[in-house]
C-alpha cells in the first residue's frame, strides 16, 4: 500500500490536470480546436506568478489573479488577431481546420523560444507562500498543498455558477452544442468564442501558477504538462467538462501511485491505459461519439494541389539535373560542416515527406520525431547489445518502426481525427521518457554509441565505405532518393487518389468503397518505415543515439518544415522546407543559439499561414504567375 503522501500528491496533481484540462476542453467545445499552445500558457502563468511574487512582492493570491487576467487578455488577442484571421483565410480549404491547429503549434514554438530568450533555459524555484504542515494520522500534508486543493475547488465552483446559472453560461453551452443553431437564436458566436478562448487561457495560467511554489519553473515545463492533459481529456472524453474532472482525478492518482511502484516508467503505463480506453471506448468515459471529428470543407482546394513539379519531359529533366547536382556536391566541397548540414537535411527531409504523406489522408501526425527515435534506437540496440552489423541493422530499423506504426495505426486510425494527433504526440513523449530512463537497454541519459560500420567484402576485395562524411552523405542521399521515389509513386497512383478522397470527404469516400482505416494505416506505415530508416542511418552517422534529439520540439520542427515548404507536394515541398529549415537549425546548433530555433520556426510558420493562407514556398511560383496574369487581364 503506497504511503498517504503518495495519495495526497496524487490529489494535488489531479487538481492541476483538472484545471488545465477544463480550459482545453472549453476551447475545444466551442471552436473544435485543440490548442497545442496550452502547455506554454501554463508555463507563462507560472512565470507571471514567479516574477509577481519574487520581484514585486505581490501577494500570492493576487499574483494568481494577475496571471489569470494577463493570460485571459492574451487569449482574446490570440483569437481576434491571429486564429480567427487564419481561420477565415483557410476556412474554405480541405485542410483548413488542420491549418488552424498548426497555428497553435507554431504559437507553442514561438512562446517557448521567447521564454528561453527572456528567462533563460535554467530552472527557477520560488519560496513556499504557505509554510508549515498538518499531520493527519500518518499523513503529512503541507499548507501549500492544502491551498492548491482549496483553490481548485473554488475555481470549479465559480465555473459551475458562471456556466450553469448565467446567461453567458447558457450562451456558451448552446454554442458548444450547436454553433449554427445558437447563431440563429441570436447568440454572437464570435464573441462567445473569443470569451471562451480567454477563459481557457486563464485556466491554464491558474493551473501553472498555483503549483509554481511546489515545482521548478523553466521554459520547457509546458510540454510535459500538455502531455498529461491530453491524456486526461482522452480518458475523460473530448468536449466534456465532467470528463476533464474525472480524467484529471484518475490520471493524477494513477500517475502518483504508478510512479511510486514503477518509478520512471509510469508515463508508459499511463499511455498503455489510454490505448486500452481507445480500444474499449474510443470517445472516452464521458465524451460523445464523433465529438472529435472535423466536418470536411468541400472547398476551394485539395491537399494535392499544384505545388511542386508535376509530370512532363521538362520536369523529368529538372529532376534529373537536381539529382546529378546533389551527387556532384562533394566534388565542390568536402568540408565537414557542409557535410553535416547536408546529412541533417537528409534526415529532416525524409521525415517531412512522411509527415506530408500522412497529411494526404487528412490525418495530422505530431509523432514523426518519435518514429525517428524508434529507428535510431532500434539500429543502435541491434548493434550495441546484439552485435549485429550496421548493414543488417539499417534496414531492420525501418522494419521495426513500420511494425510499431502499423500496430499503433490499427488501434488509433479506426477513430482518426484529433485522437491521432494526440496519440502520436503522446507516443513521442513516452519514447523520449522511456529512452531517458531505461539505462540497461537505451543507455538512459548517456545514450548509446553504435560502432562504425564493418567493412564489406565483395569479389574478394574488402571495402570500408563509411569512414568520412562524404560516404555517409551518399548513403543518406540514396535513402532520400528512394524515399522520394516511393512517396511520389504512391501519390500519383490509385492509392494517392484514395488518400485525397479520404481527406476531402471521408464519408463520401467510404460510400464509394474506399476503406478509410486501410489507406490511413498504409500512409502511416510507409512513412514510419522510411523515417525509421533515416533515424537508423543518422544515429550511426553521429555514432551516438540520445533521447534529447527526439521529442516534441523536433516533431514541431518537422511540422514547420512541411508547411513552410508546402503540403501541396508530397516530395518537393518537404525537400524545400526540410532543406531550408534544417540548415537554419544546424547552423543555430553550431552557433550555440539552438534555444532560439523554436522562436524563428514558430514565427515563420505563423507568417506563412497568416499571409499566404496555408501555401508554402513551392506554391509561390504559381501564385506569382496567377497574380501577373490577373494584372494583365
Amino acid at each position: 500500500m503506497p504511503p498517504a503522501e503518495i495519495w495526497i500528491n496524487g490529489l494535488v496533481l489531479s487538481c492541476t490536470y483538472m484545471t488545465m484540462a477544463s480550459g482545453l476542453v472549453l476551447i475545444f467545445s466551442i471552436m473544435r480546436l485543440l490548442n497545442w499552445s496550452h502547455g506554454q500558457l501554463y508555463m507563462i502563468g507560472a512565470y507571471v506568478v514567479y516574477f509577481s511574487l519574487m520581484q514585486f512582492n505581490i501577494p500570492f493570491v493576487l499574483s494568481l489573479i494577475l496571471s489569470a487576467l494577463i493570460l485571459c487578455v492574451m487569449g482574446i488577442v490570440m483569437h481576434l488577431y491571429l486564429l480567427r484571421p487564419i481561420e477565415k483565410a483557410v476556412g474554405g480549404q480541405v485542410l483548413g481546420p488542420i491549418f488552424v491547429g498548426v497555428a497553435t503549434i507554431a504559437l507553442n514554438m514561438l512562446l517557448e523560444g521567447l521564454a528561453t530568450l527572456l528567462f533563460g533555459p535554467y530552472p527557477r524555484g520560488m519560496k513556499t507562500t504557505f509554510e508549515g504542515f498538518l499531520t493527519i494520522g500518518k499523513a503529512i500534508i503541507n499548507y501549500q498543498q492544502i491551498f492548491v486543493i482549496a483553490f481548485t475547488i473554488v475555481v470549479f465552483v465559480i465555473m459551475y455558477l458562471v456556466l450553469g446559472k448565467t446567461k453567458v453560461g447558457l450562451a456558451v453551452r448552446a454554442t458548444a452544442q450547436d454553433r449554427h443553431t445558437a447563431g440563429l437564436y441570436g447568440v454572437n458566436v464570435v464573441r462567445i468564442s473569443t470569451l471562451v478562448m480567454g477563459i481557457g487561457c486563464s485556466l491554464a495560467a491558474l493551473a501553472g501558477g498555483v503549483v509554481s511554489p511546489l515545482f521548478a519553473i523553466d521554459p520547457f515545463i509546458g510540454t510535459t504538462a500538455l502531455f498529461m492533459v491530453v491524456l486526461t481529456i482522452i480518458i475523460g472524453g473530448m468536449g466534456s467538462l465532467v470528463g476533464a474532472i474525472v480524467g484529471g482525478l484518475i490520471l493524477g492518482f494513477l500517475g502518483s501511485v504508478a510512479s511510486y511502484y514503477v518509478t520512471y516508467f509510469y508515463e508508459f503505463a499511463l499511455f498503455g491505459l489510454v490505448i486500452v480506453i481507445l480500444l474499449v471506448r474510443p470517445q472516452g468515459l464521458f465524451g460523445q461519439s464523433g465529438a472529435d471529428q472535423f466536418v470536411p470543407a468541400p472547398g476551394k482546394s485539395s491537399p494535392a494541389g499544384a505545388g511542386g513539379l508535376g509530370g512532363g519531359k521538362r520536369n523529368v529533366l529538372i529532376r534529373a539535373v537536381l539529382v546529378v547536382a546533389l551527387f556532384c556536391l562533394p566534388l565542390v566541397t568536402t568540408d565537414n560542416f557542409v557535410m553535416s548540414l547536408l546529412i541533417d537535411a537528409v534526415l529532416w527531409c525524409v521525415a517531412t515527406m512522411g509527415f506530408v504523406l500522412i497529411l494526404r489522408t487528412g490525418q495530422f501526425s505530431l509523432g514523426q520525431a518519435g518514429i525517428l527515435a524508434l529507428g535510431s534506437y532500434g539500429a543502435a540496440i541491434l548493434q550495441v547489445h546484439l552485435g549485429w552489423s550496421f548493414w543488417w541493422a539499417l534496414p531492420l530499423s525501418g522494419v521495426i518502426s513500420a511494425i510499431i506504426c502499423l500496430l499503433i495505426g490499427l488501434v488509433v486510425l479506426r477513430i482518426g481525427g484529433i485522437y491521432f494527433a494526440i496519440i502520436t504526440f503522446s507516443l513521442t513523449e513516452v519514447i523520449r521518457v522511456v529512452a531517458s530512463e531505461w539505462q540497461t537497454l537505451t543507455g538512459g541519459y548517456v545514450g548509446l554509441m553504435p560502432p562504425a560500420p564493418s567493412p564489406i567484402t565483395l569479389f574478394g576485395t574488402t571495402w570500408n565505405f563509411l569512414t568520412t562524411g562524404v560516404p555517409y552523405y551518399y548513403l543518406g542521399l540514396l535513402i532520400l532518393i528512394a524515399s522520394a521515389l516511393v512517396f511520389q509513386r504512391i501519390d500519383s497512383s490509385h492509392i494517392g487518389r484514395a488518400f485525397r478522397s479520404i481527406a476531402v470527404n471521408p464519408m463520401l469516400a467510404e460510400h464509394q468503397g474506399i476503406h478509410l482505416m486501410k489507406y490511413r494505416v498504409i500512409a502511416y506505415t510507409v512513412a514510419g518505415f522510411f523515417a525509421g530508416l533515416a533515424g537508423g542511418f543518422y544515429g550511426n552517422y553521429l555514432h551516438y543515439v540520445g533521447s534529447s534529439a527526439f521529442g516534441f520540439n523536433q516533431s514541431t520542427m518537422i511540422t514547420a518544415m512541411g508547411f513552410v515548404g508546402g503540403v501541396s507536394s508530397v516530395v518537393f515541398g518537404p525537400l524545400v522546407g526540410g532543406a531550408l529549415l534544417s540548415v537554419v537549425a544546424t547552423y543555430a546548433k553550431f552557433a550555440g543559439i539552438a534555444g532560439l530555433t523554436p522562436l524563428v520556426f514558430g514565427g515563420v510558420v505563423l507568417a506563412f499561414l497568416f499571409f499566404l493562407k496555408g501555401m508554402g514556398l513551392v506554391d509561390l511560383p504559381a501564385l506569382v504567375v496567377r497574380k501577373l496574369g490577373a494584372k494583365r487581364a
